[in-house]
Protein backbone atom coordinates (compact mmCIF):
# COMPACT_ATOMS: atom_id res chain seq x y z
CA UNK A 1 0.00 0.00 0.00
CA UNK A 2 1.39 3.42 -0.95
CA UNK A 3 1.76 6.15 1.64
CA UNK A 4 -0.74 8.97 2.03
CA UNK A 5 1.97 11.42 0.95
CA UNK A 6 2.25 9.81 -2.50
CA UNK A 7 0.47 12.05 -5.07
CA UNK A 8 -0.64 8.97 -7.03
CA UNK A 9 -2.45 7.66 -3.96
CA UNK A 10 -3.94 11.06 -3.25
CA UNK A 11 -5.31 11.31 -6.77
CA UNK A 12 -6.64 7.76 -6.74
CA UNK A 13 -8.30 7.97 -3.35
CA UNK A 14 -10.52 11.01 -2.66
CA UNK A 15 -10.58 10.22 1.06
CA UNK A 16 -6.82 10.63 1.33
CA UNK A 17 -6.83 13.61 -1.02
CA UNK A 18 -9.32 15.51 1.12
CA UNK A 19 -7.43 14.70 4.30
CA UNK A 20 -3.92 15.58 3.14
CA UNK A 21 -3.96 19.19 4.42
CA UNK A 22 -4.74 17.86 7.88
CA UNK A 23 -1.71 15.58 7.80
CA UNK A 24 0.80 18.39 7.31
CA UNK A 25 1.60 19.86 10.72
CA UNK A 26 1.92 23.64 10.79
CA UNK A 27 4.91 24.63 12.93
CA UNK A 28 6.46 27.77 14.22
CA UNK A 29 9.93 28.29 12.82
CA UNK A 30 12.69 27.11 15.14
CA UNK A 31 15.38 29.73 15.52
CA UNK A 32 19.06 29.18 16.16
CA UNK A 33 19.53 27.04 19.24
CA UNK A 34 22.39 27.56 21.72
CA UNK A 35 23.54 24.11 22.88
CA UNK A 36 25.11 23.55 26.31
CA UNK A 37 28.61 23.91 24.85
CA UNK A 38 27.86 27.54 24.10
CA UNK A 39 28.21 27.20 20.31
CA UNK A 40 25.03 28.24 18.55
CA UNK A 41 23.43 25.62 16.29
CA UNK A 42 22.67 27.24 12.95
CA UNK A 43 22.14 24.53 10.33
CA UNK A 44 18.98 22.45 10.30
CA UNK A 45 21.01 19.29 10.84
CA UNK A 46 22.75 20.77 13.88
CA UNK A 47 19.44 22.01 15.24
CA UNK A 48 17.94 18.53 14.83
CA UNK A 49 20.84 16.96 16.74
CA UNK A 50 20.53 19.56 19.49
CA UNK A 51 16.80 18.95 19.82
CA UNK A 52 17.24 15.17 19.97
CA UNK A 53 19.95 15.43 22.63
CA UNK A 54 17.68 17.69 24.70
CA UNK A 55 14.54 15.62 24.20
CA UNK A 56 16.30 12.34 25.06
CA UNK A 57 18.83 13.07 27.82
CA UNK A 58 21.17 10.37 29.04
CA UNK A 59 20.40 8.64 32.31
CA UNK A 60 22.60 9.32 35.36
CA UNK A 61 25.87 7.41 35.34
CA UNK A 62 24.91 5.66 38.58
CA UNK A 63 21.43 4.47 39.55
CA UNK A 64 21.03 3.20 43.10
CA UNK A 65 19.82 -0.41 43.46
CA UNK A 66 16.17 -0.94 44.33
CA UNK A 67 16.70 -3.69 46.84
CA UNK A 68 14.03 -6.27 47.61
CA UNK A 69 10.53 -5.31 46.48
CA UNK A 70 7.28 -6.99 47.54
CA UNK A 71 5.97 -8.95 44.56
CA UNK A 72 2.25 -9.06 43.87
CA UNK A 73 0.75 -12.22 42.42
CA UNK A 74 0.64 -12.10 38.64
CA UNK A 75 -2.70 -10.95 37.25
CA UNK A 76 -4.34 -13.23 34.70
CA UNK A 77 -5.31 -11.59 31.43
CA UNK A 78 -7.58 -13.19 28.80
CA UNK A 79 -6.55 -13.80 25.21
CA UNK A 80 -6.77 -10.98 22.71
CA UNK A 81 -10.12 -10.68 20.95
CA UNK A 82 -11.09 -9.19 17.63
CA UNK A 83 -13.74 -7.06 19.36
CA UNK A 84 -11.06 -5.30 21.44
CA UNK A 85 -9.10 -4.37 18.35
CA UNK A 86 -12.16 -3.31 16.38
CA UNK A 87 -13.27 -1.02 19.20
CA UNK A 88 -9.94 0.82 19.16
CA UNK A 89 -9.87 1.02 15.36
CA UNK A 90 -13.29 2.65 15.24
CA UNK A 91 -12.50 4.96 18.16
CA UNK A 92 -9.31 6.30 16.52
CA UNK A 93 -9.47 9.82 15.10
CA UNK A 94 -9.61 9.32 11.33
CA UNK A 95 -7.30 12.13 10.23
CA UNK A 96 -4.94 12.38 13.16
CA UNK A 97 -1.35 12.89 11.99
CA UNK A 98 0.21 9.54 11.05
CA UNK A 99 3.78 8.33 11.39
CA UNK A 100 6.34 7.85 8.66
CA UNK A 101 4.20 5.39 6.72
CA UNK A 102 1.76 8.22 6.02
CA UNK A 103 -1.30 6.07 6.69
CA UNK A 104 -3.94 7.81 8.83
CA UNK A 105 -6.47 5.82 10.84
CA UNK A 106 -9.15 6.38 8.19
CA UNK A 107 -7.32 3.81 6.04
CA UNK A 108 -7.82 1.06 8.62
CA UNK A 109 -11.42 2.10 9.22
CA UNK A 110 -12.27 1.83 5.52
CA UNK A 111 -10.36 -1.42 4.98
CA UNK A 112 -11.29 -3.06 8.27
CA UNK A 113 -13.68 -5.61 6.79
CA UNK A 114 -10.83 -6.79 4.54
CA UNK A 115 -7.81 -6.71 6.87
CA UNK A 116 -9.30 -7.43 10.32
CA UNK A 117 -8.28 -11.11 10.33
CA UNK A 118 -4.69 -10.33 9.42
CA UNK A 119 -4.50 -7.48 11.92
CA UNK A 120 -5.72 -9.75 14.71
CA UNK A 121 -3.12 -12.38 13.77
CA UNK A 122 -0.39 -9.73 13.72
CA UNK A 123 -1.38 -8.24 17.09
CA UNK A 124 -1.83 -11.64 18.75
CA UNK A 125 1.59 -12.82 17.53
CA UNK A 126 3.19 -9.59 18.74
CA UNK A 127 1.80 -9.99 22.26
CA UNK A 128 2.48 -13.74 22.50
CA UNK A 129 6.06 -13.56 21.22
CA UNK A 130 6.97 -10.24 22.84
CA UNK A 131 8.04 -8.69 19.53
CA UNK A 132 7.22 -5.19 18.24
CA UNK A 133 7.90 -4.50 14.54
CA UNK A 134 10.67 -1.99 13.88
CA UNK A 135 8.29 0.25 11.88
CA UNK A 136 6.16 0.71 15.00
CA UNK A 137 9.23 1.79 16.99
CA UNK A 138 10.21 4.52 14.54
CA UNK A 139 8.97 8.02 15.29
CA UNK A 140 8.84 11.27 13.39
CA UNK A 141 9.24 13.94 16.06
CA UNK A 142 7.45 17.26 15.65
CA UNK A 143 8.70 19.94 18.09
CA UNK A 144 5.84 22.06 19.42
CA UNK A 145 6.18 25.21 21.46
CA UNK A 146 5.56 24.92 25.17
CA UNK A 147 3.15 27.75 25.99
CA UNK A 148 4.35 30.65 28.08
CA UNK A 149 8.08 30.19 27.48
CA UNK A 150 9.94 33.44 26.93
CA UNK A 151 12.95 32.27 24.91
CA UNK A 152 12.17 29.85 22.08
CA UNK A 153 15.80 29.72 20.99
CA UNK A 154 16.26 27.20 23.82
CA UNK A 155 15.64 23.57 22.95
CA UNK A 156 13.94 22.93 26.31
CA UNK A 157 11.21 25.43 25.34
CA UNK A 158 9.94 22.88 22.81
CA UNK A 159 7.95 19.70 23.44
CA UNK A 160 8.63 16.57 21.34
CA UNK A 161 5.52 14.96 19.89
CA UNK A 162 6.20 11.55 18.37
CA UNK A 163 4.18 10.71 15.26
CA UNK A 164 3.91 6.93 15.20
CA UNK A 165 2.41 4.32 12.93
CA UNK A 166 -1.36 4.40 13.40
CA UNK A 167 -1.59 0.60 13.24
CA UNK A 168 1.01 0.30 15.99
CA UNK A 169 -0.84 2.90 18.06
CA UNK A 170 -4.01 0.82 17.83
CA UNK A 171 -2.18 -2.09 19.46
CA UNK A 172 -0.74 0.30 22.06
CA UNK A 173 -4.27 1.51 22.81
CA UNK A 174 -5.43 -2.09 23.28
CA UNK A 175 -2.58 -2.78 25.71
CA UNK A 176 -3.24 0.49 27.56
CA UNK A 177 -6.92 -0.43 27.98
CA UNK A 178 -6.01 -3.87 29.35
CA UNK A 179 -3.54 -2.40 31.83
CA UNK A 180 -6.01 0.30 32.91
CA UNK A 181 -8.67 -2.32 33.56
CA UNK A 182 -6.24 -4.38 35.65
CA UNK A 183 -5.27 -1.28 37.63
CA UNK A 184 -8.91 -0.46 38.42
CA UNK A 185 -10.05 -4.03 39.09
CA UNK A 186 -7.12 -5.04 41.31
CA UNK A 187 -6.18 -1.70 42.91
CA UNK A 188 -2.61 -1.68 41.62
CA UNK A 189 -2.05 2.05 42.26
CA UNK A 190 -2.41 4.22 45.37
CA UNK A 191 -5.85 5.83 45.64
CA UNK A 192 -4.34 9.33 45.54
CA UNK A 193 -2.58 8.74 42.21
CA UNK A 194 -4.45 10.83 39.63
CA UNK A 195 -4.19 11.25 35.86
CA UNK A 196 -4.27 8.71 33.01
CA UNK A 197 -6.98 6.82 34.92
CA UNK A 198 -10.74 6.86 34.65
CA UNK A 199 -12.45 9.06 37.26
CA UNK A 200 -9.12 10.51 38.42
CA UNK A 201 -9.14 14.05 36.98
CA UNK A 202 -7.02 17.11 37.77
CA UNK A 203 -10.17 18.79 39.13
CA UNK A 204 -10.56 16.02 41.68
CA UNK A 205 -6.91 16.19 42.74
CA UNK A 206 -7.14 19.95 43.28
CA UNK A 207 -10.42 19.70 45.21
CA UNK A 208 -8.92 17.00 47.44
CA UNK A 209 -5.93 19.21 48.23
CA UNK A 210 -8.15 22.25 48.82
CA UNK A 211 -10.33 20.33 51.26
CA UNK A 212 -7.25 19.27 53.19
CA UNK A 213 -6.07 22.89 53.38
CA UNK A 214 -9.44 24.00 54.74
CA UNK A 215 -9.49 21.16 57.25
CA UNK A 216 -6.04 22.12 58.49
CA UNK A 217 -7.24 25.72 58.84
CA UNK A 218 -10.25 24.66 60.93
CA UNK A 219 -7.87 22.75 63.21
CA UNK A 220 -5.70 25.85 63.62
CA UNK A 221 -2.84 24.25 61.70
CA UNK A 222 -0.62 25.30 58.80
CA UNK A 223 -0.41 23.05 55.74
CA UNK A 224 3.08 23.16 54.22
CA UNK A 225 3.35 21.75 50.71
CA UNK A 226 6.21 20.99 48.36
CA UNK A 227 5.71 20.15 44.68
CA UNK A 228 8.09 18.39 42.29
CA UNK A 229 8.13 17.94 38.54
CA UNK A 230 10.00 15.11 36.83
CA UNK A 231 12.27 16.24 34.00
CA UNK A 232 11.62 14.61 30.63
CA UNK A 233 8.52 12.90 31.97
CA UNK A 234 8.22 10.16 29.33
CA UNK A 235 11.51 10.27 27.44
CA UNK A 236 13.53 10.16 30.67
CA UNK A 237 12.04 6.90 31.96
CA UNK A 238 14.58 4.22 32.84
CA UNK A 239 13.32 1.09 31.07
CA UNK A 240 14.76 -1.41 33.55
CA UNK A 241 13.14 0.30 36.54
CA UNK A 242 9.81 0.59 34.72
CA UNK A 243 9.74 -3.12 33.86
CA UNK A 244 10.71 -4.16 37.40
CA UNK A 245 7.96 -2.02 38.90
CA UNK A 246 5.33 -3.27 36.47
CA UNK A 247 6.26 -6.86 37.29
CA UNK A 248 6.21 -6.13 41.04
CA UNK A 249 2.65 -4.76 40.81
CA UNK A 250 1.34 -7.89 39.11
CA UNK A 251 1.52 -7.20 35.38
CA UNK A 252 1.89 -10.58 33.59
CA UNK A 253 5.42 -11.49 32.60
CA UNK A 254 4.42 -11.94 28.96
CA UNK A 255 3.17 -8.35 28.81
CA UNK A 256 6.31 -7.09 30.57
CA UNK A 257 8.40 -8.80 27.88
CA UNK A 258 6.31 -7.05 25.23
CA UNK A 259 6.85 -3.71 27.02
CA UNK A 260 10.59 -4.41 26.97
CA UNK A 261 10.46 -4.77 23.19
CA UNK A 262 8.25 -1.68 22.92
CA UNK A 263 10.82 0.47 24.76
CA UNK A 264 13.93 -1.01 23.10
CA UNK A 265 15.86 -0.10 19.95
CA UNK A 266 13.68 2.86 19.09
CA UNK A 267 14.72 5.28 16.33
CA UNK A 268 13.55 8.77 15.47
CA UNK A 269 13.90 11.64 13.06
CA UNK A 270 13.01 15.24 13.88
CA UNK A 271 11.39 17.86 11.66
CA UNK A 272 13.08 21.28 11.83
CA UNK A 273 11.67 24.10 9.70
CA UNK A 274 10.49 21.68 7.03
CA UNK A 275 13.69 19.62 7.09
CA UNK A 276 13.45 16.01 8.27
CA UNK A 277 16.67 14.73 9.80
CA UNK A 278 18.20 11.31 9.27
CA UNK A 279 16.99 8.49 11.49
CA UNK A 280 18.99 8.14 14.66
CA UNK A 281 19.05 5.36 17.21
CA UNK A 282 17.85 6.43 20.65
CA UNK A 283 19.96 4.71 23.33
CA UNK A 284 17.66 6.16 26.00
CA UNK A 285 14.21 6.43 24.43
CA UNK A 286 12.03 5.95 27.49
CA UNK A 287 8.35 6.12 26.55
CA UNK A 288 7.27 7.90 23.35
CA UNK A 289 5.37 11.14 23.97
CA UNK A 290 2.33 10.67 21.75
CA UNK A 291 1.68 7.00 22.44
CA UNK A 292 -1.65 6.09 24.12
CA UNK A 293 0.29 3.60 26.26
CA UNK A 294 2.81 6.05 27.74
CA UNK A 295 0.61 7.81 30.36
CA UNK A 296 -0.61 4.69 32.17
CA UNK A 297 2.83 3.04 31.88
CA UNK A 298 4.45 6.06 33.52
CA UNK A 299 2.18 5.69 36.54
CA UNK A 300 3.94 2.40 37.34
CA UNK A 301 7.23 4.27 37.23
CA UNK A 302 6.37 6.83 39.92
CA UNK A 303 3.65 5.04 41.93
CA UNK A 304 6.07 4.50 44.84
CA UNK A 305 6.23 8.27 45.36
CA UNK A 306 2.54 8.46 46.23
CA UNK A 307 2.44 5.69 48.84
CA UNK A 308 2.18 8.35 51.58
CA UNK A 309 -1.35 8.00 52.96
CA UNK A 310 -3.51 11.08 53.46
CA UNK A 311 -4.25 11.91 57.10
CA UNK A 312 -4.64 14.94 59.36
CA UNK A 313 -0.85 15.09 59.65
CA UNK A 314 -0.02 15.07 55.94
CA UNK A 315 -0.40 13.33 52.63
CA UNK A 316 0.47 13.40 48.95
CA UNK A 317 -1.08 13.44 45.49
CA UNK A 318 0.33 12.94 42.02
CA UNK A 319 -1.03 13.77 38.60
CA UNK A 320 1.13 11.82 36.13
CA UNK A 321 4.54 13.55 36.62
CA UNK A 322 3.41 16.34 38.99
CA UNK A 323 4.00 15.19 42.56
CA UNK A 324 2.97 17.18 45.64
CA UNK A 325 3.26 16.21 49.29
CA UNK A 326 2.43 18.08 52.47
CA UNK A 327 2.55 18.06 56.25
CA UNK A 328 0.48 19.97 58.78
CA UNK A 329 1.48 21.50 62.09
CA UNK A 330 0.82 24.40 64.44
CA UNK A 331 3.30 26.66 62.59
CA UNK A 332 5.26 26.73 59.36
CA UNK A 333 8.48 26.38 61.34
CA UNK A 334 7.23 23.20 63.02
CA UNK A 335 6.60 21.72 59.56
CA UNK A 336 10.19 22.14 58.38
CA UNK A 337 11.36 18.73 59.56
CA UNK A 338 8.38 17.04 57.89
CA UNK A 339 8.99 18.82 54.58
CA UNK A 340 12.69 18.00 54.76
CA UNK A 341 11.78 14.34 55.28
CA UNK A 342 9.58 14.46 52.15
CA UNK A 343 12.50 15.96 50.23
CA UNK A 344 14.84 13.19 51.36
CA UNK A 345 12.33 10.50 50.36
CA UNK A 346 11.84 12.12 46.94
CA UNK A 347 15.58 12.38 46.34
CA UNK A 348 16.00 8.75 47.38
CA UNK A 349 13.36 7.75 44.79
CA UNK A 350 15.15 9.92 42.23
CA UNK A 351 18.45 8.10 42.80
CA UNK A 352 16.82 4.66 42.58
CA UNK A 353 14.80 5.54 39.47
CA UNK A 354 17.34 7.26 37.24
CA UNK A 355 14.98 10.24 37.14
CA UNK A 356 15.67 13.93 37.68
CA UNK A 357 13.48 16.53 39.35
CA UNK A 358 13.53 19.95 37.69
CA UNK A 359 14.82 22.30 40.37
CA UNK A 360 13.35 25.40 38.71
CA UNK A 361 9.88 23.84 38.98
CA UNK A 362 10.21 22.79 42.63
CA UNK A 363 8.02 24.97 44.86
CA UNK A 364 7.32 25.28 48.58
CA UNK A 365 4.32 27.09 50.09
CA UNK A 366 2.73 27.39 53.53
CA UNK A 367 -1.08 27.55 53.29
CA UNK A 368 -2.37 29.76 56.08
CA UNK A 369 -4.23 33.02 56.53
CA UNK A 370 -2.10 33.96 59.50
CA UNK A 371 1.07 35.97 58.83
CA UNK A 372 4.07 34.26 60.42
CA UNK A 373 7.42 35.99 60.82
CA UNK A 374 9.41 32.74 60.41
CA UNK A 375 7.55 31.31 57.39
CA UNK A 376 10.12 32.61 54.87
CA UNK A 377 13.00 30.43 56.10
CA UNK A 378 14.44 28.48 53.13
CA UNK A 379 14.57 24.71 52.67
CA UNK A 380 17.62 22.95 51.23
CA UNK A 381 17.36 20.71 48.16
CA UNK A 382 20.55 19.36 46.56
CA UNK A 383 22.52 22.17 48.16
CA UNK A 384 20.16 24.86 46.84
CA UNK A 385 17.99 26.99 49.10
CA UNK A 386 14.30 27.29 48.23
CA UNK A 387 12.29 30.01 49.89
CA UNK A 388 8.57 29.43 50.38
CA UNK A 389 6.46 31.27 47.82
CA UNK A 390 3.31 33.30 48.29
CA UNK A 391 1.65 31.46 45.41
CA UNK A 392 2.44 28.37 43.34
CA UNK A 393 1.01 26.88 40.17
CA UNK A 394 -0.36 23.39 40.81
CA UNK A 395 -1.91 21.45 37.94
CA UNK A 396 -2.58 24.67 36.03
CA UNK A 397 -4.14 26.61 38.93
CA UNK A 398 -2.32 29.43 40.73
CA UNK A 399 -2.91 28.81 44.43
CA UNK A 400 -1.95 31.49 46.96
CA UNK A 401 -1.28 30.82 50.62
CA UNK A 402 -4.70 32.17 51.70
CA UNK A 403 -6.65 30.53 48.82
CA UNK A 404 -8.07 33.83 47.56
CA UNK A 405 -7.19 32.98 43.91
CA UNK A 406 -6.92 36.59 42.72
CA UNK A 407 -3.79 35.83 40.67
CA UNK A 408 -5.40 32.83 39.02
CA UNK A 409 -8.65 34.63 38.18
CA UNK A 410 -6.66 37.51 36.67
CA UNK A 411 -4.60 35.07 34.62
CA UNK A 412 -7.68 33.15 33.43
CA UNK A 413 -9.44 36.38 32.48
CA UNK A 414 -6.38 37.59 30.56
CA UNK A 415 -6.17 34.32 28.62
CA UNK A 416 -9.88 34.44 27.89
CA UNK A 417 -9.61 38.04 26.72
CA UNK A 418 -6.73 37.17 24.37
CA UNK A 419 -8.75 34.27 22.92
CA UNK A 420 -11.84 36.49 22.54
CA UNK A 421 -9.81 39.16 20.73
CA UNK A 422 -8.48 36.54 18.32
CA UNK A 423 -12.05 35.39 17.69
CA UNK A 424 -13.16 38.95 17.04
CA UNK A 425 -10.41 39.42 14.44
CA UNK A 426 -11.69 36.52 12.33
CA UNK A 427 -13.25 37.64 9.08
CA UNK A 428 -16.15 36.03 7.22
CA UNK A 429 -17.07 33.76 10.14
CA UNK A 430 -20.80 33.10 10.40
CA UNK A 431 -22.51 33.69 13.77
CA UNK A 432 -22.99 29.94 14.13
CA UNK A 433 -19.30 29.26 13.54
CA UNK A 434 -18.23 32.12 15.82
CA UNK A 435 -20.45 30.83 18.62
CA UNK A 436 -19.03 27.34 18.21
CA UNK A 437 -15.50 28.76 18.40
CA UNK A 438 -16.41 30.72 21.53
CA UNK A 439 -17.74 27.59 23.24
CA UNK A 440 -14.76 25.48 22.11
CA UNK A 441 -11.86 27.91 22.62
CA UNK A 442 -12.70 31.02 24.65
CA UNK A 443 -14.88 29.60 27.44
CA UNK A 444 -12.64 26.60 28.33
CA UNK A 445 -9.65 28.94 28.61
CA UNK A 446 -11.40 30.83 31.41
CA UNK A 447 -13.29 27.97 33.05
CA UNK A 448 -10.51 25.45 33.73
CA UNK A 449 -10.84 24.01 37.26
CA UNK A 450 -13.64 26.47 38.10
CA UNK A 451 -14.80 24.13 40.89
CA UNK A 452 -11.65 25.10 42.78
CA UNK A 453 -11.70 28.90 42.45
CA UNK A 454 -15.17 30.03 41.36
CA UNK A 455 -16.26 30.68 44.96
CA UNK A 456 -13.58 33.40 45.22
CA UNK A 457 -14.95 35.31 42.24
CA UNK A 458 -16.39 38.53 43.69
CA UNK A 459 -17.73 41.59 41.91
CA UNK A 460 -14.28 42.90 40.99
CA UNK A 461 -13.03 39.54 39.72
CA UNK A 462 -16.27 38.94 37.82
CA UNK A 463 -15.74 42.18 35.91
CA UNK A 464 -12.42 40.82 34.59
CA UNK A 465 -14.09 37.73 33.17
CA UNK A 466 -17.14 39.66 31.94
CA UNK A 467 -14.90 41.73 29.68
CA UNK A 468 -13.79 38.61 27.81
CA UNK A 469 -17.39 37.39 27.78
CA UNK A 470 -18.60 40.65 26.26
CA UNK A 471 -15.96 40.76 23.52
CA UNK A 472 -16.58 37.10 22.68
CA UNK A 473 -20.33 37.68 22.45
CA UNK A 474 -19.74 40.75 20.25
CA UNK A 475 -17.64 38.59 17.94
CA UNK A 476 -20.61 36.25 17.53
CA UNK A 477 -23.28 38.89 16.93
CA UNK A 478 -21.26 41.78 15.51
CA UNK A 479 -22.91 44.04 18.11
CA UNK A 480 -21.73 47.43 19.31
CA UNK A 481 -19.09 47.70 22.02
CA UNK A 482 -21.51 49.61 24.25
CA UNK A 483 -23.96 46.70 24.47
CA UNK A 484 -24.30 45.36 28.01
CA UNK A 485 -22.67 42.01 28.72
CA UNK A 486 -25.93 40.26 29.65
CA UNK A 487 -27.64 41.49 26.47
CA UNK A 488 -24.69 40.49 24.28
CA UNK A 489 -24.61 37.01 25.85
CA UNK A 490 -28.33 36.53 25.33
CA UNK A 491 -28.18 37.65 21.70
CA UNK A 492 -25.15 35.43 21.03
CA UNK A 493 -26.76 32.44 22.72
CA UNK A 494 -23.81 31.85 25.07
CA UNK A 495 -23.97 31.15 28.78
CA UNK A 496 -22.64 33.59 31.34
CA UNK A 497 -19.55 32.38 33.15
CA UNK A 498 -21.54 31.93 36.37
CA UNK A 499 -24.05 29.70 34.58
CA UNK A 500 -21.21 27.59 33.20
CA UNK A 501 -19.55 27.38 36.61
CA UNK A 502 -22.81 26.36 38.28
CA UNK A 503 -23.33 23.70 35.64
CA UNK A 504 -19.76 22.43 36.11
CA UNK A 505 -20.24 22.31 39.89
CA UNK A 506 -23.47 20.33 39.50
CA UNK A 507 -21.79 17.81 37.21
CA UNK A 508 -18.83 17.53 39.60
CA UNK A 509 -21.20 16.88 42.52
CA UNK A 510 -23.09 14.19 40.62
CA UNK A 511 -19.85 12.46 39.61
CA UNK A 512 -18.54 12.74 43.14
CA UNK A 513 -21.66 11.03 44.51
CA UNK A 514 -21.12 8.08 42.17
CA UNK A 515 -17.42 7.50 42.86
CA UNK A 516 -16.31 4.11 44.23
CA UNK A 517 -15.57 3.90 47.94
CA UNK A 518 -11.86 3.50 47.21
CA UNK A 519 -11.70 7.04 45.80
CA UNK A 520 -10.16 9.53 48.28
CA UNK A 521 -12.92 12.12 47.69
CA UNK A 522 -15.56 9.79 49.14
CA UNK A 523 -13.94 10.01 52.59
CA UNK A 524 -14.35 13.79 52.81
CA UNK A 525 -16.62 15.11 55.56
CA UNK A 526 -18.88 17.57 53.75
CA UNK A 527 -21.12 18.69 56.61
CA UNK A 528 -21.18 22.49 56.60
CA UNK A 529 -18.90 24.03 59.23
CA UNK A 530 -19.67 27.41 60.71
CA UNK A 531 -15.99 28.34 60.67
CA UNK A 532 -13.81 28.19 57.58
CA UNK A 533 -16.36 26.31 55.48
CA UNK A 534 -14.84 24.89 52.32
CA UNK A 535 -16.25 25.36 48.78
CA UNK A 536 -17.21 21.68 48.64
CA UNK A 537 -19.07 21.94 51.95
CA UNK A 538 -21.01 24.92 50.60
CA UNK A 539 -21.75 22.99 47.41
CA UNK A 540 -22.92 19.97 49.41
CA UNK A 541 -25.18 22.22 51.48
CA UNK A 542 -26.67 23.80 48.35
CA UNK A 543 -27.20 20.48 46.57
CA UNK A 544 -28.53 18.58 49.55
CA UNK A 545 -27.74 14.99 50.41
CA UNK A 546 -29.86 12.54 48.40
CA UNK A 547 -30.88 9.23 49.89
CA UNK A 548 -28.80 6.93 47.68
CA UNK A 549 -30.52 3.84 49.10
CA UNK A 550 -33.76 4.87 47.41
CA UNK A 551 -32.21 5.50 44.01
CA UNK A 552 -33.21 3.10 41.27
CA UNK A 553 -30.89 2.07 38.45
CA UNK A 554 -32.35 1.68 34.97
Amino acid sequence: MQSAGDPRTANANPILKNGLPLLRPTLYGIRKLPPPKGVRSEGKGEQAEELLSTFFPSLPTRIEPEGERPQREEIAMPDLTLQEIEGKVMAAKPWKAPGEDGLPAIVWKKLWHVVKGRVWTLFDSSLREGVVPHQWRTAKIIPLRKPGKGDYTLAKAWRPISLLSTLGKILEAVVAERISYAVAAHGLFPANHFGARKRRSADQALVLLQERIYKAGRMGRVLSLISFDVKGVYNGVCKERLLDRMRARGIPDRLVVWMDAFCSERTASVVVNGHTSEHQALPQAGLPQGSPLSPVAFLFFNADLVQRRISNNGGSIAFVDDYSAWVTGPTAESNRDGIQSIIEDALDWEKRSGATFETDKTSVIHFTRIAEPDSDLPLTIKGNDFKPKKNVKLLGVIMDKALRFKEHIASAAAKGLAAAMCLKRLKMASPRMARQLFVATVAPTMDYASNVWSHACGTKEASWIDRAQRIGAQAVTGGFRTVATAVAEAEAGVQSFRERHTQAATKFWIRMRTLPKTHPLTSLRLKLNRRYASPMQKLASAMGRPDTKRLEVD
